[in-house]
């Protein structure tokens, strides 16, 4: 693994590793917010309130859908990361085979279950009934492409988990600007309605996943799958659901937590819900390094486990929280700053660029507690205990809610600002005991993995071609 585009975790600086590794999937985080938040842009800029509101309802519904696909991947990569690093190839092709066919047939059960439970839903959420009908137009759009999400998610995994974030990132890019100019094409010059918005994501996502496909087939074989060698294994299906439904769960909690307090904005009207989901549009770009940061060391953790390296994974954790501390306190600054600029990008409405100033300088302070929480749940990621993740993210998402609907009727804006930071600080406090007791384990592994004797480990998967 010290040759071609894929970053060494097993041996060298750690810093120097998680920073070569993170950066093109925080860059790549970045260019996924950006599908949604040009379509923001453009349908607010010319289609009006109303089509932006409709934009701002369906976000966390598509949010959802999107994050708990690619939490599924992000349990896909780590299982496959670990793998990766314990050299058992065979393991290793049994899992990205499994994973493939159990993935493109559950997505196509998530896509039609999901169009026959919208219209349900969107009546549940208190959402105007004005919007109803171009929200429609646009989820459904963005249904029929879930498999090509899944995909492109699907082969960033396997990718990442044997070190090779940078050529997800380039196919990713290229998609990005894609879209974009899709968008700008559909609705400012041929002026098409939302639902071209959608397709222009779908047909961006569907680029990428081609790319992907083919640049694996042409450069790394190994991990090509073809009619000649797919297979299918119980047990690696069995693997990869324990791994993958845990990870999904943890990766929606705060699409699932903007979803659930959804109603609490929507019987303040129009304006209200544009100015609020405009603010976790932002909000979305402002979390994306953590979480990238969180991803890439969730590979670096499982390689070294799957190697036997724990006090790598030690070093590491420090590493990656002393890069979100830095990463948080440039956020503050930013947002203290130029706030009420960032929200002008939405919209001319002084009501709406006003709730979203308010969110976003309120909650600066706080995304340091959620950069932290992002490395310990990388870590326990990494380590395989994704029960643990999932547990501590339900938690998180419980006390949102609740306080969200106890303090939004008095507090407006605030009061889901209130509620996020509640949740993230129980979590951030509970979480943090675990990891301290996860480090002395950890000491204790080190210290038996010293004192053993006998054949060295096989190492990683020996691979030239990428």
């Amino acid at each position: 693994m010290k040759t071609g585009k894929n970053v060494d975790m097993l041996s060298g600086n750690q810093t120097k590793a998680i920073l070569l590794f993170s950066l093109p999937i925080v860059l790549g985080n970045i260019l996924q917010q950006l599908y949604n938040t040009v379509d923001a842009i453009v349908v607010g800029q010319h289609l009006g309130e109303t089509s932006l509101a409709a934009i701002s309802v369906a976000s966390p519904i598509m949010a959802i859908l999107l994050a708990f696909i690619m939490g599924c991947c992000v349990g896909i990569s780590v299982l496959m990361a670990h793998l990766y690093g314990s050299g058992d190839r065979e393991a290793f092709h049994k899992e990205a085979c499994t994973a493939l066919i159990a993935g493109l047939v559950f997505t196509v059960f998530l896509a039609a279950a999901s169009s026959l439970a919208l219209e349900p839903v969107l009546i549940w959420q208190n959402t105007p009934p004005s919007l109803i009908p171009e929200v429609k137009q646009y989820l459904n759009v963005i249904f029929i492409g879930l498999i090509f999400t899944f995909l492109y998610n699907y082969y960033f995994a396997c990718l990442r988990a044997v070190g090779n974030s940078r050529t997800p990132f380039i196919f990713l890019a290229i998609s990005s600007v894609l879209h974009i100019v899709l968008a700008v094409l559909f609705i400012d010059v041929w002026n098409k309605g939302i639902a071209y918005v959608a397709l222009s994501t779908v047909l961006s996502e569907g680029f990428s996943a081609l790319c992907c496909w083919l640049y694996i087939r042409l450069r790394v074989p190994f991990l090509s799958i073809g009619r000649k060698n797919l297979t299918f294994s119980r047990r690696a299906l069995s693997q990869t659901i324990s791994y993958s439904w845990a990870a999904a769960l943890q990766q929606i909690v705060v699409y699932l937590g903007r979803f659930l307090t959804q109603g609490c904005m929507n019987v303040f009207g129009e304006q209200s819900i544009a100015g609020y989901n405009a603010a976790t549009r932002v909000e979305g770009f402002i979390l994306t390094p953590s979480e990238g940061v969180g991803t890439a060391v969730s590979t670096f953790f499982a390689q070294n486990m799957g190697a036997g390296k724990p006090e790598r994974i030690k070093k590491g954790f420090r590493v990656g929280v002393m890069i979100n501390l830095t990463v948080g306190a440039t956020i503050i600054c930013l947002l203290q700053l130029f706030s009420r600029q960032i929200m002008a990008l939405f919209s001319d409405s002084n009501v709406i660029i006003g709730i979203g100033v308010q969110y976003l300088k309120f909650m600066s302070y706080f995304y340091l507690v959620t950069g932290i929480t992002t490395v310990m749940q990388g870590l326990f990621r990494g380590l395989g205990k994704l029960k643990t993740t999932m547990a501590f993210s339900g938690l998180q998402i419980g006390i949102r809610v609740i306080c969200a609907y106890l303090l939004v009727p008095s507090y407006g804006v605030y009061g889901i600002a209130y509620a996020v930071v509640g949740g993230w600080l129980t979590q951030a406090l509970l979480e943090g005991i675990l990891v301290r007791r996860q480090m002395r384990e950890l000491d204790g592994m080190a210290v038996s993995v010293a004192d053993e004797s006998g054949p060295e480990s096989i190492g990683p998967l020996n691979q030239t071609e990428a």
